[in-house]
């Protein structure tokens, strides 16, 4: 492990190799397991020695061919209708919406890859599924003025983003969504009201969902969040390989409310800007999971931000209670490499547990009263 931090005023502490646990915890027992969630969990023992155990990943893996066997191809020319190919597809309904013939609503039944072509200026994608389905990005170029997302899932089930070439998503640059749009709950399910009316009403990104987002392939993604977060989730975001650039974010570069949990690929945040002079820092973050952990077991991640580089913000937790927490950042590989300029601006923090066992870590965090790394745990 190497770890270099920078403070306001630019000293280097080296930190000795091994690894760094930050926690409330006190590690009385010869070994203590928090449990995460049904799927996962982290444990310690009293020499140290820590890992984190994901059961969702081999699951996340499963996005080739072999699971999704059926493939529809929409291709996106300008403001007109998108070509899409087959044109009918058992258990798949697309359909435009009010906004345009290149915003298109998808109602399906049916686990399928949607290999997404072309460019639209004046496009979205809207989705509702009741099966995890996966979004092929060839190339494509989908940005809207209309006050929508690009991409918008409505559904907790898994979307799968494979990059293919490079492909460019931007949201519109102020979001107007009418109140007479309503969305009903069946079952855990979003589904539109019988009056067919759109709903955007949870859009929180350029790249939204209700379920996981796994970003895979080898392409690059560049994706602008010009009213809101660039990637936000109400679950997870992992990212498995491939090139995502967030170039641009009025708030977090990537949200999340359960987990961000990194494997490989590359990612690289910037454009990150206060637009408010009197907003809390906190609001605009390179990566910020509200609830739950972030993991982090590979790739390369670059933060430029003004606010925080990487973020578990729970402040919910029971410090005296080990089994009630949730929230923590671990930290066992990959290369980190993050600049933060605001007073505030710490480069990894988190109100609870930290853990860096292994990995390349490089800080700057430039502000008066910035730290490289912090929690808010008595050590």
């Amino acid at each position: 492990m190497r770890l270099k931090l920078f403070s306001g005023k630019l000293l280097l502490i080296p930190v000795a190799v091994g690894t760094l646990l930050c926690s409330c915890m006190e590690a009385t027992d010869e070994k203590n397991t928090l449990t995460v969630d049904p799927e996962s969990s982290f444990t310690y023992d009293i020499n140290g020695n820590v890992n984190f155990f994901d059961s969702t990943l081999e699951e996340d893996k499963d996005n080739d061919e072999k699971e999704f066997k059926k493939k529809i191809t929409i291709n996106f020319n300008g403001t007109a209708k998108p070509t899409i190919e087959p044109a009918k597809t058992e258990g798949v309904e697309i359909v435009n919406s009010e906004k345009g013939e290149a915003h298109l609503i998808i109602k399906s039944s049916e686990k399928i890859n949607y290999v997404l072509k072309g460019e639209s200026a004046n496009g979205s994608l809207l989705i509702f599924s009741q099966k995890k389905f996966k979004l092929t990005l060839d190339n494509l170029k989908l940005s809207n003025d209309a006050g929508v997302p690009a991409i918008s899932s409505q559904t907790k089930k898994r979307c799968f983003i494979e990059t293919v070439g490079t492909a460019t998503i931007k949201d519109a640059q102020a979001y107007s969504l009418p109140e007479a749009y309503k969305i009903k709950d069946v079952n855990g399910e979003s589904v539109l009201e019988d009056n067919g009316s759109i709903a955007y009403y949870d859009a929180k990104g350029a790249i939204f969902s209700e379920g996981e987002i796994i970003f895979c392939g080898n392409g690059t993604l560049n994706v602008e969040g010009r009213t809101k977060h660039a990637i936000a989730s109400d679950q997870y975001v992992r990212l498995l390989s491939g090139t995502v650039n967030v170039t641009g974010s009025k708030k977090d570069g990537i949200h999340t409310n359960d987990a961000v949990l990194i494997n490989g690929g590359k990612l690289n945040i910037s454009g990150i800007v206060i637009t408010d002079a009197n907003a809390a820092v906190k609001k605009f973050n390179g990566i910020q999971c509200e609830k739950g952990y972030i993991v982090i077991k590979g790739g390369e991640i670059d933060i430029t931000s003004p606010g925080i580089g990487i973020y578990a913000s729970k402040d919910d937790f029971n410090k005296s209670d080990v089994m009630a927490e949730k929230s923590f950042i671990f930290i066992d590989g990959g290369k980190i490499n993050i600049v933060t300029n605001e007073k505030k601006g710490h480069g990894i923090n988190s109100v609870s547990h930290m853990i860096i066992k292994g990995g390349e870590i490089n800080i700057q965090a430039l502000g008066e009263a910035a730290k490289g790394l912090r929690t808010d745990c008595n050590l």
